[in-house]
C-alpha cells in the first residue's frame, strides 16, 4: 500500500505511494553528504560558547560533570 517494499505487489494492494524508493533516495543522499562533509553544517550544530538553542536546564547543567538528560515530553 505505502510502497516499502520492492518488487511485484499481490493483486489485492492498491500502492498510494512509493515510500522505498523515497527512503533509499533520503539515506543516499544522507551519506554522501557526511561522507563529503557538507552535512553537518554550522547551522546543524551548537556552538561551544553560544548554546544555540539549548534549553535552560542543560546549559545550566553542562557546567558540572554529571550527566544531563533533557525530557522533551
Amino acid at each position: 500500500m505505502l510502497g516499502l517494499t520492492t518488487g511485484k505487489a499481490p493483486k489485492f494492494v492498491k500502492r498510494y505511494a512509493n515510500l522505498a524508493e523515497e527512503i533509499t533516495r533520503a539515506a543516499t543522499r544522507f551519506a554522501q553528504e557526511v561522507g563529503s562533509g557538507t552535512f553537518p553544517g554550522p547551522e546543524h550544530e551548537y556552538s561551544a560558547n553560544g548554546h544555540g538553542d539549548l534549553p535552560a536546564q542543560v546549559v545550566a547543567g553542562a557546567h558540572k560533570e554529571e550527566e544531563v538528560t533533557y525530557d522533551a515530553g
